[in-house]
């Protein structure tokens, strides 16, 4: 992972330059940008990718000592940590104290709220302000239809149409977007930088003795990695719900593939306390002898030893979270991928370089992805291709330039439409730029 360093840096108005002063050059402006999150990990990508195209990112967040574990990092709120109206509102209160005590209005040009009390803060100012969403705030409440969840959906209006734009991570985002009255042109669909340098585990020689005596077995087999998740559908929100593709079907899917090609063996990923259920009924189906079960920790070293990735979560309970996909870092490692062909996905890959697409349709997902795995399976040659294409792809798609100049959109089209809210300027303090470095 990244690892943030800091330095500070003191500003003046003589040396802070507008935007309009810049050339158009069609070049990336210098933007001077203020990224208001919980914690730094949660943007290191974004943030690393303007840096490589030549912005000036800053980091403000709430309260260090309230900063995210490690564990938690990349966690929303959940029905066992849901958001509360008092937290919520005090939350807005503090974050506003923050941009006015370090002078947000008078050293930066934009602000890129990445929580929904930052959003809501920021509005107030006389700021421009990019409003990232990744999940509805009535979506981190105890339930959708709750007084208190109706409350913040009318608030997080306010802020999506108060803010100078819009950013979302999928199409179905920016349609719900649209859907709450938002309009397309400033709504940005903008995917998460991948680095060809980070994950490249794909040249690194697979360590299957670390996996156990059961993956050494498996050498000479085609292993296809498959995760599984036990998230109930009551902890997401409604556009993360996709057609469920549970454990039954996995198994039944490869008792069919397996018909068609004996050299076929399953690698699944699994929480530490599933382990035992799954084996009893991998065993209950005689296909425990394809199935090789490995800890969540142990991700990596499978993926490195895996040839085909299926795309989407297993589902060991109702439903799964679009966001759980591992297609993504399988694409990175330049992996084979079976991906059902859902809108989660067709935004990871809308033209399915790297993917090959099964039916999502219940009635035929099992005999369809069987045929699909067994031939996937059977074509060395093709396994390899579709996984460079789709490695070749991702880089291109996502490279650090090409999403640095994609937030280069957002922020001439979000300056253009500044000050909308009152102004509210600090004249204290001095901000943090911030690098990144592996």
């Amino acid at each position: 992972m990244p690892v943030a360093t800091v330095k500070i840096l003191t500003q003046t108005t003589s040396g802070d330059r507008k935007p309009d002063a810049f050339p158009e050059t069609g070049r990336v402006r210098p933007w001077a940008v203020v990224h208001a999150c919980d914690h730094a990990r949660e943007v290191a990508n974004v943030v690393e990718a303007q840096i490589h195209v030549g912005m000036r990112p800053y980091l403000i967040m709430l309260n260090g000592s309230r900063a995210l574990t490690s564990d938690a990092i990349g966690q929303r709120n959940t029905r066992n940590n849901p958001v509360s109206l008092l937290k919520g509102w005090q939350d807005v209160r503090c974050w506003r104290k923050q941009f006015d005590e370090n002078g947000t209005s008078f050293h930066a040009q934009l602000i890129h709220a990445h929580s929904f009390a930052a959003g809501m803060a920021a509005i107030r100012g006389g700021d421009a302000v990019v409003y990232d969403v990744r999940e509805w705030i009535e979506e981190q409440t105890n339930g959708t239809n709750s007084w208190l969840a109706r409350s913040f959906r009318t608030a997080e209006q306010f802020a999506l149409a108060r803010s100078s734009a819009i950013v979302v991570h999928s199409h179905a985002m920016r349609s719900e977007c649209v859907s709450r009255g938002i309009a397309p042109e400033d709504v940005f669909v903008v995917p998460d930088p991948v680095c060809g340098n980070t994950t490249t585990m794909h040249d690194v020689p697979p360590q299957l003795e670390a996996l156990g005596l059961e993956m050494c077995a498996a050498r000479g087999k085609v292993l296809v990695l498959a995760k599984v998740t036990e998230q109930k559908s009551e902890t997401l929100g409604r556009n993360h719900a996709n057609n469920s593709f549970d454990l039954n079907s996995l198994f039944l899917t490869l008792s069919q593939a397996v018909q068609e090609n004996d050299a076929i063996r399953l690698l699944l990923v699994s929480p530490g306390n599933l382990l035992l259920s799954i084996s009893k009924k991998a065993r209950e189906l005689d296909i425990r002898d394809k199935v090789i079960i490995t800890a969540e920790e142990d991700q990596q070293r499978a993926m490195a030893a895996a040839e085909i990735v299926i795309a989407d979560p297993v589902s060991i309970s109702d439903a799964q979270g679009a966001d759980e996909s591992i297609a993504l870092a399988a694409m990175v490692q330049g992996k084979a991928v079976l991906a059902l062909d859902n809108a989660a996905n067709r935004d990871l890959s809308p033209d399915g370089r790297g993917l090959l697409w099964f039916s999502p349709d219940p009635k035929s997902m099992v005999r369809d992805l069987a045929h699909r795995l067994a031939f996937l399976a059977r074509n060395a040659d093709f396994r390899s291709a579709l996984g460079k294409g789709g490695q070749h792809y991702i880089f291109d798609a996502r490279s650090p330039a090409r999403i640095g100049h994609m937030y280069d959109d957002v922020y001439r089209h979000a300056y253009a439409r500044r000050g909308r809210g009152e102004s509210s300027r600090g004249t204290s303090g001095a901000l943090i730029p911030v690098e990144f470095c592996t």
